[in-house]
């Protein structure tokens, strides 16, 4: 699997887990990530900007952690 598949399928599984915005936020923080970066609305699209924000700034563990 490459990277660009296992960040997809772990954009679904936490689209899953957390649809509503105020978790996004809360682990979004618990990150570290800057929340100006994230838009956030759709559940799989705020993940999926997420996730590419978090690569830029090798947080993806920090994201799956919290």
């Amino acid at each position: 699997m490459d990277e660009r598949e296992a960040l997809r399928r772990l954009r679904n599984v936490l689209a899953d887990l957390y649809s509503d915005i105020d978790s996004i936020r809360r682990i979004t923080y618990d990150a570290g990530l800057d929340t100006s970066y994230i838009l956030f609305g759709n559940g799989v699209n705020t993940w999926h900007t997420l996730l590419l924000e978090a690569k830029k700034h090798g947080l993806i563990e920090e994201i799956i952690k919290n």
